[in-house]
């Protein structure tokens, strides 16, 4: 083995050792160009992909208004049938959007809070109250229709509760502004 060298053959010198060491180095990393080209295509995707999580999210609201309204005269009817008296679902404020509270006696059973970025359209009425036997008293079919107040592609979601007192949630799939179609 000559002098300066390793079991491999190679320069063992402190020099050769820190250029060997510092070639490793410099292939690793991106360049300025990888980095900036990682960027765009970073950037075109946040572009594409933003306003369908905004219709996302709005839809989720329109769903979720709608389960919450559906959920509630739910229980309402079936608290009616088991107290045998009436319970009504009284609206907050000036529009359903705005929260409501499930009332029996006089004591709230239940309340949501309001709904923000959602638009109602249908019943006007401020309350509807269920009798022991699980009727409503509006006498015809009513219709709560939710919708996004941003707008986009979002389907409405109408809640339909027929003189029976069964509700149901309808959607509007061809956006036509008319749950009853599909």
């Amino acid at each position: 083995m000559r002098p300066g060298t390793n079991n491999r053959g190679m320069d063992s010198t402190p020099l050769a050792t820190s250029i060997s060491v510092c070639k490793q180095i410099a292939v690793r990393g991106f360049t300025a160009l990888e980095l900036v080209v990682a960027i765009a295509i970073v950037a075109i995707l946040l572009g594409v992909g933003a306003p369908a999580m905004r219709d996302l999210i709005a839809s989720q609201r329109v769903r979720s208004a709608a389960n919450d309204l559906y959920s509630d005269l739910t229980f309402a009817r079936s608290e009616a049938i088991k107290r045998n008296a009436q319970v009504r679902i009284v609206r907050d404020s000036a529009s359903w959007t705005e929260g409501w509270t499930v009332m029996s006696a006089g004591t709230a059973l239940r309340a949501k809070s309001g709904m923000s970025n959602i638009s109602f359209a249908g019943a006007a009425g401020d309350n509807v109250t269920y009798n022991a036997d699980g009727r409503t008293t509006l006498g015809a079919t009513t219709s709560f229709n939710f919708s996004s107040a941003l707008g986009g592609a979002v389907s409405m979601r109408c809640v339909v509760i027929t003189p029976s007192g069964r509700p149901a949630v309808l959607v509007d799939g061809n956006r036509n502004g008319n749950c009853q179609d599909g």
